[in-house]
């Protein structure tokens, strides 16, 4: 059996709490899972706490358990998690002051018994609004992030995928 890709829909927010999605409708034995927003507790934390992550996507992936989330959204959290035996390695990579060595704070890795192998935040623009918070400094919008490569090697179980920057 080939490859399975499933992107949702996006939903104009109502509010920061409400995507509009409830993600019932996931299939089972999805491969790799694209979305808008962040499932609740990954890669969701700004300034004022979670932000933009759901719930119902974070019960979806521990019922479809796909083997990589890929999603955007909250820029600031732009950054992977691999998944290498029973812990994940990674973080947040965006810098509010490229160069500075200074990434944003992130909520720490996904528990251990995530499904996930790659967990991957692709919000590739910075966020100026937020950036100025951080530094003082007004920039433009400029992409924030380095490429990324995700590898699929097929083995005797399934499908199974790493993450790397080039």
């Amino acid at each position: 059996m080939g490859l399975k890709i499933w992107g949702a829909g996006w939903h104009p927010r109502r509010g920061d709490s409400m995507s509009g999605n409830n993600y019932s409708d996931v299939p089972e034995e999805v491969d790799v899972l694209v979305t808008h927003e962040a499932a609740f507790g990954i890669f969701d934390l700004t300034g004022g706490g979670h932000w933009g992550s759901s719930q119902e996507l974070l019960k979806a992936i521990y019922r479809v358990k796909p083997k990589v989330h890929l999603f955007g959204h909250i820029h600031e959290q732009r950054g992977h998690w691999n998944k290498a035996g029973d812990r994940f390695e990674g973080g947040v990579e965006y810098q509010p002051k490229p160069g500075a060595n200074q990434v944003f704070r992130q909520n720490g890795p996904p528990p251990s018994d995530y499904p996930v192998e790659v967990e991957s935040n692709n919000a590739m623009a910075n966020q100026p609004v937020v950036d100025h918070s951080w530094t003082g400094v007004w920039a433009p919008q400029h992409i924030a992030g380095r490429p990324r490569l995700i590898t699929a090697r097929r083995q005797g179980d399934g499908w199974h995928f790493t993450s790397s920057i080039p």
